[in-house]
């Protein structure tokens, strides 16, 4: 998938009220990109739990995000 579209869709099932809420969307919306870019590893768990690939996933979207900023 485009890159534009990772987070949102593995966020979007679950989890979308705690995204509405979050300090990575009111971050986004202050313009804070590296304080943003930096919230996305915290969007690493399932039921609670980190998860290995959804870490590693994260890291993913962070980089591409920043390059993008």
């Amino acid at each position: 998938p485009p890159r534009s579209t990772l987070f949102p869709y593995t966020t979007l099932f679950r989890s979308i009220e705690g995204l509405l809420t979050s300090t990575l969307l009111k971050l986004l919306n202050a313009g804070d990109m590296t304080g943003a870019s930096n919230e996305f590893v915290r969007w690493d768990r399932a039921d609670g739990k980190p998860l290995a690939g959804l870490t590693t996933r994260r890291l993913f979207e962070r980089s591409w995000f920043v390059e993008a900023a």
